[in-house]
């Protein structure tokens, strides 16, 4: 994989990524680093690069010439030619992760433009720059040390960088978990000892033991991380709670038919993928509101599974109209006994379902409500079981 970095100090980022690991995978030709001086396209005589800003301010900006000029050289663009990505490092743009870095690992090249001074003249900026990239929310004098945070990131991606093929999967960050704790010899120091559990040789009992600590340390460091690991599993665990209210909600999960918004421990919000249906079930008002707010109202259908739920969304989106149904399902030949008026489920939008052997299948599809949801789910139980 090759490097370009165009930047005004080629040897800071040529002496930073000479050493270690990056080091010796250059020496086995696995990355390439090439830095552009951006002072070498300039066509000023004195080999300046920046002018005033026009409208005033404080500071240079870097002219688009030479910027534009030096990116020519290395991209070498052409008709029918792939373009090579550009990264400018900047404080605007969508912040490095992981999962970028992934990403960014699978293409042949990388251009990494490193602004200095003020900055750069927009304009070059707009013609260039296909991703502006930041790796965190402040100011630094220049791009060149997030270009090489950004470059060991993505080298250690790369197969062959790094001597166990497993580090590079089985750290921070993997699946959105932190790293669970290590230690090495000796067995006792300052008087800590190291867990038992590394010393006992059973692998599959030490696996499930750094999973729980994986778990345990996101949840409590990064909470903004925990949140999107294994949403799927999290949903069910959560739903399955009370498999026979949310069996909509399972069953769409289950069947890969399901968006997973949000999973909380007060609640949990999925997408239809096909009817873009939103599905949302809490514990209290408070819990709703705030996975409510991760919708889009525009032209949306919820399924509510609490009233105070639905009382949220007629409140928060002007709503007027709605279904309001009971969600019939019973796995044995006999009906149970139909819940009171008091503890119906509140939906937009309902496909009625029931599970029962030997006996015809609702067919699914959206229900009206004519009369009281008592009648209507009797109806249903009775003419079902005459068919």
């Amino acid at each position: 994989m090759q490097f370009h970095i165009l930047t005004l100090f080629p040897e800071m980022v040529e002496n930073g990524l000479q050493t270690s690991i990056l080091g010796r995978a250059i020496q086995k030709g696995l990355i390439g680093i090439h830095a552009v001086n951006i002072r070498d396209y300039t066509q000023d005589k004195h080999n300046k690069v920046d002018d005033y800003p026009y409208g005033g301010g404080a500071g240079m900006l870097m002219q688009a010439q030479p910027v534009y000029d030096a990116w020519k050289a290395v991209a070498k663009p052409a008709e029918g030619k792939k373009t090579v990505r550009v990264l400018f490092m900047s404080p605007q743009g969508k912040t490095f992760s992981q999962e970028m870095a992934k990403e960014l690992a699978q293409e042949e090249e990388l251009i990494f433009l490193c602004g200095h001074y003020e900055g750069i003249d927009e304009r070059v900026i707009e013609e260039i720059v296909t991703d502006p990239v930041s790796i965190g929310d402040y100011v630094l004098t220049g791009g060149e040390l997030p270009a090489m945070v950004m470059i060991d990131a993505i080298s250690r991606m790369v197969p062959g960088v790094l001597k166990n093929e497993d580090s590079g999967v089985t750290e921070s960050f993997q699946e959105n978990l932190l790293e669970y704790p290590q230690y090495t010899r000796p067995e006792v120091w300052e008087g800590k000892k190291v867990p038992d559990i590394l010393l006992s040789g059973d692998h599959a009992r030490i696996d499930k033991w750094r999973l729980e600590k994986s778990e345990e340390r996101t949840k409590a460091r990064r909470p903004d991380l925990y949140e999107k690991y294994d949403l799927p599993g999290r949903a069910l665990e959560y739903l399955l709670k009370d498999k026979m209210l949310h069996m909509d909600m399972i069953e769409d999960i289950r069947r890969g038919k399901a968006d997973i918004l949000a999973v909380r421990e007060d609640g949990v919000l999925t997408k239809d993928r096909s009817g873009g249906v939103y599905r949302i079930t809490a514990k209290t008002k408070d819990a709703g509101e705030r996975l409510l707010s991760l919708t889009d109202p525009t032209g949306a259908v919820y399924v509510c599974h609490q009233k105070f739920v639905l009382t949220s969304i007629l409140e928060r989106f002007g709503l007027k109209n709605f279904n309001e149904c009971y969600q019939v399902i019973y796995p044995k030949k006999k009906a149970p006994d139909l819940p009171e008026p008091d503890e119906a489920l509140f939906f937009f939008f309902l496909k009625l379902r029931r599970t029962c052997p030997r006996r015809s299948y609702f067919t699914p599809g959206t229900v009206s409500m004519i009369g009281t949801p008592r009648c209507l789910a009797r109806s249903f139980v009775q003419s079902a079981s005459r068919r």
